[in-house]
């Protein structure tokens, strides 16, 4: 599972951090579903309400919104944007392995193999 200090989470995203930057991020996740070592977002002000409840370790928002941040927070012009970007910072999709050979055989006809006289190239 990928992790992340909140400082460089921040420098990497171009946020200001308030609050302790040693936190360690492990995933993005909603206000509703977030744990600790988890970040969420706060755009609309009327979901305020759900951030005492929230059990996230960090939360995105904007300059207006950080007076009801409870804990640490990322300010940022665009925390929609900031939400996708940190997503492909902890994506957890396995990588394609690199050293596997394409399946040649797949690519060449068979000497065997015959065509239909009415087979047609596109």
């Amino acid at each position: 599972m990928p992790s992340i200090r909140l400082a460089d989470l921040a420098q990497q995203l171009d946020a200001e951090l308030h609050g302790d930057g040693d936190i360690v991020i492990t995933a993005v996740a909603s206000m509703q579903s977030a744990k600790a070592g988890h970040i969420t977002f706060l755009v609309n002000p009327k979901y305020r309400e759900h951030l005492s409840a929230c059990e996230a370790s960090a939360i995105v928002l904007t300059q207006d919104l950080l007076p009801f941040a409870k804990g640490a927070a990322l300010v940022v012009k665009n925390p929609y944007l900031t939400y996708a970007r940190m997503a492909q910072i902890l994506d957890t999709t396995p990588q394609p392995a690199q050293d596997i050979a394409r399946a040649r055989s797949l690519a060449r006809p068979r000497p065997s193999a015959t065509t239909s006289p009415s087979a047609r190239t596109r």
